[in-house]
């Protein structure tokens, strides 16, 4: 799982929802929650971070981006004995997500990556720097639930600039709702 930017920290998709509307509605829990009940392993990223556990040293990662990719490297691509690899990104957590793609377009074109899960992603113009056949892959395994007050899980458009891939409805018109909105979709995602 890997978290937009801002003020959010580990575990939260929104600060904000965490504080005002409970953490079932803002964070990671219930994704963690459910994707454990159908037993998977969970990984989230902490790509706002930037300092160590001591509140002082500072870390070796520049971006988001790096951070992300750093992760990947190092506790998913050399680990063999993961096989199948889901991702849920929201907002700038998408286009850590398509670095990771960029640096790893193995893991992508050998289908170990099953699925991503974006939640008003802002991946589009970075997955264009894929290969031919890392573009079609990943068209064909992802989805982007954007802010939108059509009908949760409504189809809106295909392979929208902005995304990359097809564009479904979170159901609500607020960006920092978007992802506790459509976890129910996004699992059911994943099993297709």
């Amino acid at each position: 799982m890997i978290q937009g930017a801002g003020k959010v920290t580990l575990g939260e998709w929104a600060n904000s929802i965490c504080l005002n509307e409970g953490l079932d509605e803002g964070s990671m829990i219930p994704f963690v929650e459910k994707a454990k009940s159908l037993g998977f392993s969970i990984l989230i990223m902490n790509p706002n971070e930037k300092y160590g556990l001591d509140g002082k040293t500072k870390l070796i990662f520049q971006n988001m981006k790096e951070h992300c990719k750093y992760v990947y490297e190092n506790l998913i691509f050399k680990n063999d004995k993961i096989k199948d690899i889901y991702f849920i990104s929201h907002s700038l957590g998408g286009e850590c997500n398509v670095e990771i793609l960029k640096a790893f377009e193995k893991d992508l074109l050998n289908n170990r990556i099953k699925k991503i899960a974006f939640t008003d992603g802002l991946q589009g113009g970075a997955c264009r720097s894929l290969s031919k056949e890392g573009i079609k892959q990943f068209r064909k395994i992802s989805r982007n639930y954007i802010a939108s007050k059509e009908k949760k899980g409504k189809f809106m458009e295909t392979e929208s600039y902005f995304s990359g891939c097809d564009v479904y409805s979170s159901g609500v018109n607020v960006h920092e709702h978007t992802t506790g909105y459509v976890k129910d979709e996004i699992f059911q995602f994943f099993k297709e």
